[in-house]
């Protein structure tokens, strides 16, 4: 993800967060119906997500 201008630390936090709707401890279908403020408070859960 480098060559695609992220860097590591973004990459990272990419990588955890598709594990985690591999996994199913996301469930992306489950979201649509949470509001902004819902989605991102559920997302900085994830190590290296946060508001940026």
């Amino acid at each position: 993800m480098q060559a695609l201008g992220f860097s590591r630390r973004k990459a990272r936090s990419i990588l955890v967060l598709a594990e985690a709707v591999a996994s199913g401890a996301v469930e992306l279908e489950a979201w649509e119906a949470l509001t902004d403020e819902e989605a991102i408070a559920r997302l900085i859960r994830l190590q290296g997500i946060g508001r940026w």
